[in-house]
């Protein structure tokens, strides 16, 4: 069906005034039909879901919240979605046991044109696996053990009760745990940190993923130092040792040259949390947290 848009678009051009504002697309698992702002937009006749979205603009959403069991979306142009396997069409052969690959496929994007993308979704009350795109995504887990991954783009994930993995991607990101324990990876940019209740992991896998400049430093918000905890440990503390160097925390002392140190600085409302790899007492990453605290090794992965 992708393909078959994409050739058609080839040859008479792409239609984007096709919902071309703020549209919500939404399923529900006890009939196969499509609402498009609350109307009937595809009627199979049935309790299958199989089609491919094009949508020409706007601020869009996908709106699975009547699920109760496990969603796997993919925002991608080009991808698949699978809401029920109850609700896959029967292709009568082929790959996939005979079943079509998904419910609802992304179309490609006509030359390049992001205006097809939808940037929205918002998950059931099981364990969703959601993945956004180069678009500003706002993600919504909701109930279960969710998996949140923002691709590219500045964007918003919320976890929802349960335990969820929430990962911003490239990109100036928000992530919020909510309720739950919660592991929080942003990746590279400017990223904003929010573990909600429970006992929270903020993870930091490289140098890059939170810098001592400013406009790539993360901050984290409502660290509890009784029960959240900062992950180092994927960082190589020693780039000249072979193997992965853990770091060793000195405190609030300065960095005295030796390789693989990490300490940090507390003022009256924030706290900076240094990491030098090469003992040249710089700082070659930075932590910012938005509260007064009095830091300890065991708040740390190290």
């Amino acid at each position: 069906m992708m393909a078959d848009i994409a050739a058609l678009q080839e040859m008479y051009g792409a239609d984007f005034t096709t919902n071309a504002g703020n549209t919500v697309y939404k399923w529900t698992p006890g009939g196969g039909t499509t609402f498009v702002n609350g109307g009937a937009g595809i009627s199979p006749g049935a309790n299958r879901i199989f089609a491919t979205i094009w949508d020409g603009g706007g601020n869009d959403t996908y709106d699975l919240s009547a699920y109760t069991n496990a969603l796997k979306i993919d925002l991608r142009p080009g991808s698949a979605s699978t809401f029920s396997i109850d609700q896959l069409a029967w292709l009568g052969g082929g790959p996939n046991g005979g079943f079509a690959a998904g419910n609802i496929f992304n179309a490609l994007l006509y030359h390049g044109d992001a205006r097809s993308l939808i940037e929205n979704v918002k998950g059931g009350s099981s364990g969703d696996s959601i993945m956004g795109n180069q678009a500003a995504n706002v993600l919504w887990g909701y109930g279960g053990n969710d998996r949140l991954n923002g691709d590219t783009g500045n964007d918003t994930l919320y976890g929802g009760s349960g335990s969820d993995r929430i990962y911003g991607g490239k990109g100036n990101d928000k992530l919020y745990g909510e309720s739950g324990n919660d592991l929080l990876y942003a990746a590279a940019g400017a990223d904003r940190l929010n573990g909600g209740s429970g006992s929270d992991s903020f993870t930091f896998k490289a140098l890059s993923d939170s810098t001592v400049a400013k406009p790539g430093r993360d901050t984290i918000f409502d660290f509890t130092a009784k029960s959240d905890r900062i992950d180092l440990s994927a960082i190589d503390a020693n780039t000249s040792s072979a193997g992965d160097q853990a770091f060793g925390f000195v405190g609030s002392a300065a960095f005295s040259g030796k390789k693989g140190e990490l300490r940090y600085v507390r003022d009256v409302s924030d706290t900076y949390i240094f990491g030098d790899v090469n003992g040249d007492r710089k700082a070659d990453f930075a932590i910012h947290l938005d509260d007064a605290v009095t830091l300890q090794k065991g708040y740390f992965v190290l």
